[in-house]
């Protein structure tokens, strides 16, 4: 909210300055293609986390509020440890989703204390292709507006 604000202020000096509406439009859209590659390195940066991570089976111990992030994420016990998942866990369904004592599929990285399950491996491949699309087409609406 505080963000939403401070674009509004910032917006409204421009105006009372008198910088054009191009310059303005120019610099939201660098800002915009900014936030996009921030997010396809974030999802970048969590593939390869995953890549490098070990296959493993863990037990499914319960969902709860990470104390790093302030998320709700699973909880999974790996040769008597407990790591949390990378990503929050999932909303809806929860209580279908996830059994608690069962046995899953995941993938353990030591060096994060940390474990991607299904859910959190279907994020970072769809967050991957779907930022990498997003940075294309931004890429070629800056080129269009650039040839103006």
């Amino acid at each position: 909210m505080e963000a939403v604000a401070i674009i509004v202020v910032v917006l409204g000096l421009c105006v009372c300055f008198g910088v054009p509406l191009s310059v303005i439009t120019f610099g939201f859209g660098i800002a915009l293609v900014l936030v996009i590659l921030l997010m396809l390195a974030m999802f970048i940066y969590a593939m390869l986390c995953m890549l490098f991570s070990k296959k493993t089976e863990g037990k499914f111990l319960r969902t709860d509020k990470n104390p790093k992030g302030g998320f709700t994420v699973a909880y999974y016990s790996v040769g008597g440890e407990e790591y949390p998942c990378m990503f929050p866990s999932e909303v809806f369904f929860s209580s279908r989703i996830y059994t608690e004592g069962r046995l899953y599929k995941i993938r353990l990285n030591r060096s994060r204390k940390c474990v991607f399950d299904r859910f959190a491996a279907a994020t970072c491949i769809l967050g991957f292709v779907f930022s990498l699309l997003f940075a294309v087409a931004a890429a070629f609406v800056f080129k269009l507006f650039l040839s103006l």
